[in-house]
């Protein structure tokens, strides 16, 4: 919920460039609603990746990825990091990722979700498929 009391709403709709029009999707399994999270494109994956934001009650620090062409999500429990970082973030200062980083990359040489914050905080999370 929003802070005025608006319940925040589940867009599931993709674009699709070549038709040039935007379609319902029903993926059968979807993240909790939110606002202020992050997307990044990950190249490996061929999906898009979304890192925290807030659900109107509180900052999550969930992953998920959305397999475009499957119209798949799927939350990602990446393996276990350092011991003082949440399982699967490596971080760089705090002992856990940011809830909703103020930028967020995907780096294609190195295959890592990089998450930066406002205090120069950087967290970096590797997802892998088998």
């Amino acid at each position: 919920m929003h802070a005025d009391g608006r319940r925040f709403e589940q867009a599931r709709t993709t674009f699709n460039p070549e038709a040039k029009e935007w379609r319902q999707a029903k993926p059968p399994v979807c993240p909790p609603a939110r606002s202020n999270h992050k997307l990044v494109w990950h190249d490996k994956l061929g999906a898009l990746v979304m890192a925290g934001g807030n659900d109107g009650k509180a900052w999550l620090t969930d992953l998920w990825v959305y397999e475009t062409a499957a119209e798949r999500w799927t939350e990602e429990k990446p393996p276990t990091a350092p011991r003082s970082a949440k399982p699967g973030f490596a971080t760089q200062g705090e002992a856990e990722p940011p809830p909703c980083a103020a930028a967020t990359c995907y780096d294609a040489s190195q295959g890592l979700l990089v998450l930066f914050n406002e205090k120069g905080q950087t967290w970096t999370c590797r997802i892998e498929r088998q």
